[in-house]
């Protein structure tokens, strides 16, 4: 497939929904979190500020997070780089313009309506972050290689 597609073309989305398939199949999750990550990923890439093979990788970590299939951002990661050769970061800061959060504040209510979520959901979603929506509380062995 042409790698060079242009932003927003049917071809273009139909690439980035076949890396998507392919991470799925790697974590074994389903189809329909798949569809979930999809329609996610589909309502936000052209509106943050994310790449869109990375983006896929959130999408997919929201989806199986919030459909109680949980996948670890480590092993997510991991699946990353037996894919496609490198580590790609899940729902990273964004540290540009001096910002400290991550994109899924800005599109919190797009996240609860197409994942049909409620207050609860919501909520242990993001419990693991500072109520500003800046810090993941987490050991720092979280991230170290195994």
């Amino acid at each position: 497939m042409d790698l060079h597609l242009r932003a927003g073309t049917d071809e273009w989305r139909e690439f980035y929904f076949l890396l998507c398939d392919e991470l799925l199949v790697h974590l074994d999750l389903s189809e329909a979190i798949g569809d979930y990550a999809k329609d996610l990923w589909a309502e936000t890439v052209l509106k943050v500020p994310r790449a869109p093979l990375p983006l896929v990788v959130d999408c997919v970590y929201i989806a199986a997070k919030l459909t109680g299939h949980r996948r670890s951002i480590r092993v997510v990661k991991k699946a990353t780089k037996d894919l496609w050769g490198r580590k790609i970061d899940v729902l990273p800061l964004d540290r540009r313009r001096g910002q400290r959060r991550r994109w899924v504040w800005g599109m919190e209510q797009t996240i609860r309506t197409t994942l049909a979520l409620d207050d609860e959901l919501w909520d242990d979603f993001v419990s693991d972050w500072a109520p500003n929506g800046e810090e993941k509380i987490v050991a720092d062995s979280y991230w170290e290689e195994e």
